[in-house]
């Protein structure tokens, strides 16, 4: 286990933000900033803080750049490239306006349009071959049918 021994002279919060910023790739305004040190399995950074507390790297970098995050809110990335800490990429939303961003942009495990959710809904045949035809798994087909998956949005 690697440990971390901050230097007196700053913060603990400096000496984050320090850290943070030796391990992000700082290229063009307008390009992906990715985060070059641990990442979790989908893509994300992440950075120690206390002793076992990890942060998220594009949360960190909104909080430099904003201030806190307001509660109930997340930070969000038009680039969808989760790695990115360009604060230029990153918005807030809620979880809601994460969803919709991440059907609209058909990325992550959200892959059917509003159209097939609709279809689905209405399509009589074995859940099997409604399964095979949109390349889904039956149990989708099935919380889908059922209300559980897409319930609010369409």
């Amino acid at each position: 286990m690697v440990r971390f021994v901050k230097p007196a002279h700053l913060t603990r919060w400096q000496w984050m933000v320090e850290r943070f910023w030796k391990n992000v790739d700082r290229r063009g305004l307008d390009e992906c900033w990715p985060w070059l040190a641990a990442k979790v399995t989908d893509g994300y950074g992440t950075i120690a803080y206390e002793a076992g507390d990890l942060y998220a790297t594009h949360r960190l970098a909104y909080t430099i750049e904003h201030g806190r995050i307001p509660e109930g809110q997340q930070v969000l990335h038009s680039c969808d490239n989760p790695a990115c800490c360009n604060v230029r990429h990153l918005f807030l939303g809620t979880n809601t306006d994460n969803i919709r961003d991440m059907i609209s942009k058909r990325r992550g495990s959200i892959k059917l349009t509003k159209e097939q959710v609709l279809s689905i809904r209405a399509d009589s045949r074995k859940h099997r071959e409604i399964a095979a035809q949109h390349n889904i798994s039956q149990s989708l087909v099935s919380l889908i049918k059922s209300g559980k998956r897409w319930s609010d949005d369409y």
